[in-house]
């Protein structure tokens, strides 16, 4: 009996094929941004296709400098994040700005953003 209960499984196996047991991944693309703040800043890239993931950039991206993260494609072909951009004002008080980005990636695999404490208050 359990020979042809280990035939079965293994035929239903067969016939259910290698895509239903793992899930197809989702497309992402590389994010490459650059601080145009006149100050270091931190950059958190938060992925509305993702469940609001956030990658924590903690590294002080000097003036001029560039950090990377990823964003996840959704099924239209776009990314739908927020940069959101810690830094010091000319007064030394912290202050969050964010940036919104929502934008088809066609077939590109990178893209490339500048990213300052000009945009809007979080």
């Amino acid at each position: 009996m359990k020979q042809i209960f280990s035939a079965a499984f293994i035929a239903l196996i067969a016939l259910a094929g290698p895509t239903t047991a793992h899930a197809q991944a989702k497309k992402t693309v590389k994010i490459t941004f650059t601080n145009r703040a006149k100050v270091e800043v931190q950059v958190y890239t938060i992925d509305h296709n993702n469940n609001h993931k956030a990658d924590e950039n903690k590294r002080m991206i000097t003036p001029g400098g560039q950090g990377s993260s990823q964003a996840t494609v959704d099924a239209g072909g776009y990314i739908d994040i927020t940069f959101s951009i810690l830094g010091k004002n000319d007064k030394n008080v912290s202050e969050y700005h964010c940036t919104d980005v929502k934008t088809s990636v066609g077939s590109k695999t990178e893209m490339q953003y500048d990213v300052s404490l000009a945009g809007r208050k979080c």
